[in-house]
């Protein structure tokens, strides 16, 4: 259950950074949770949140450095 609450504050973070970066927030609350889902792989639970937050959080950095912004 805690894992839920911790995917669902990622998903918010990414929606703020995103909103006030002037980025589309629903597309990257989309990657951010499609992250979180994909990384069911790992079998340490609040480690693959983790691993799924941070991913997110770099990729915004990445599109950001690559579009310049």
């Amino acid at each position: 259950m805690f894992e839920i609450i911790v995917i669902v504050a990622a998903c918010v973070a990414m929606y703020r950074i995103a909103d006030s970066d002037g980025l589309s927030p629903w597309a990257w609350v989309g990657i951010t949770l499609a992250l979180c889902v994909a990384s069911f792989v790992i079998p340490l639970p609040l480690v693959r949140v983790a691993v799924a937050a941070v991913l997110a959080f770099v990729g915004m950095i990445a599109y950001k450095v690559v579009a310049n912004r």
